[in-house]
């Protein structure tokens, strides 16, 4: 989506300032109602994106300039994320285009539950074909195991000193590459294996095993 912006603030006299700095708004009431400020910092430019309405500030990640466009990330209490770049049209107009995912609330239908049992049956069952025996298919689980023990650690390393919307982001982008691990490796192991159901001993035991052996290598 592409929307106009207008400068509202006033240039410093720098000339070597980057001329997408200062505060921008929407021309109007029917465009953006973000305010975003972009400003110098150390590396390259900030930016600070206020919602207008309620006061909001969005959580900023990934300013990046290039060919002088710029381009960020903004993410919402509400669960939106919008992609941004901001190109100057002239000395007080900016084009804006942006891109987002949002949050919606679903209600599950009535044979839903089925459906979705008859679905990863059909999804374990064609993965689980090329496992030709159970101790194939305990190093494919064994695999998985590691990989969601290694995430989860490398994940408490990783929330340290972020704010509580970055946190949320990367707790976020962490679930889904775990459960992306479990569908391709754990689940359809003991799909095609049942007796490889792992226990919270198991998980622990072969989570710490692996772990082991990788700092052995």
């Amino acid at each position: 989506m592409t929307q106009g912006l207008a400068s509202d603030a006033k240039r410093g006299s720098f000339h070597d300032m980057n001329p997408l700095c200062g505060q921008w708004v929407g021309p109007d009431e029917y465009a953006s109602e973000v305010e975003y400020a972009i400003f110098e910092a150390t590396g390259g430019l900030s930016v600070r994106a206020v919602d207008q309405g309620d006061g909001e500030i969005a959580f900023v990640s990934d300013v990046t300039m290039a060919d002088g466009v710029l381009s960020f990330k903004t993410a919402w209490t509400s669960g939106r994320i919008c992609g941004c770049q901001i190109r100057l049209c002239n000395q007080d107009e900016a084009e804006i285009v942006f891109s987002f995912t949002d949050r919606a609330r679903l209600i599950r239908k009535s044979d839903g539950v089925e459906s979705a049992v008859a679905l990863q049956g059909d999804k374990d069952k064609g993965i689980a074909a090329v496992l030709p025996s159970s101790d194939c298919a305990r190093v494919v689980r064994d695999g998985g195991i590691d990989a969601v023990a290694a995430l989860n650690e490398a994940l408490k390393e990783a929330l340290v000193g972020l704010s509580s919307e970055a946190q949320g982001e990367l707790r976020r982008a962490f679930g889904r590459a775990v459960a992306a691990i479990l569908d391709e490796t754990v689940n359809p192991a003991v799909s095609a294996f049942p007796e490889l159901e792992p226990d919270d001993v198991t998980w622990v035991a072969v989570a710490k095993s692996r772990a082991l052996a990788r700092s052995n290598d």
